[in-house]
């Protein structure tokens, strides 16, 4: 009987234990990420003296992140995107003011929009890497994504 009640302890310890390194790791992983903001940008964009700005406008989108992306890593078509050779880290919603929060692990990694066409990016590196974020430990990398495909400039 002693030892039927040591293991039902030991057990009790051991799933404690268990549960409590699933959630610490879960803590350190929500501690860092990507905060970004998109914006949808159309029409006629250039200046002139009785135009006035038009204000970007926050969109619902679903937002695809992958690991550091190169031009040499996908396949387009136009400005869209038709197939990525790396896999998916992660996929989010943004809500509709156009913002939205991943957490991730430390890395470096490339954020594309789903659009209707195929996957939407606009911004490269010196080294063709395709919108391009540096997740830090314990910090939230910022991101302001334009999409504009629609714009004229």
């Amino acid at each position: 009987m002693n030892y039927l009640m040591v293991s039902k302890t030991m057990i009790r310890y051991l799933f404690a234990l268990i549960l409590f390194l699933i959630f610490s790791n879960c803590g350190s992983l929500n501690k860092q990420g990507i905060v970004g903001q998109l914006n949808w940008v159309t029409g006629n964009q250039m200046p002139g003296p009785d135009k006035k700005p038009v204000a970007r406008q926050g969109v619902v989108r679903e937002v695809h992140i992958y690991q550091l992306l190169n031009l040499n890593d996908v396949e387009s078509e136009g400005v869209f995107i038709k197939k990525v050779n790396k896999p998916l880290v992660k996929t989010v919603v943004s809500d509709s003011n156009g913002n939205f929060k991943v957490s991730l692990p430390p890395g470096s990694y490339s954020i594309l929009v789903k659009e209707a066409n195929g996957l939407f990016a606009n911004q490269f590196d010196h080294n063709n890497h395709i919108q391009p974020v540096i997740v830090k430990e314990k910090g939230f990398s910022e991101v302001t994504i334009t999409i504009n495909y629609e714009a004229a400039y």
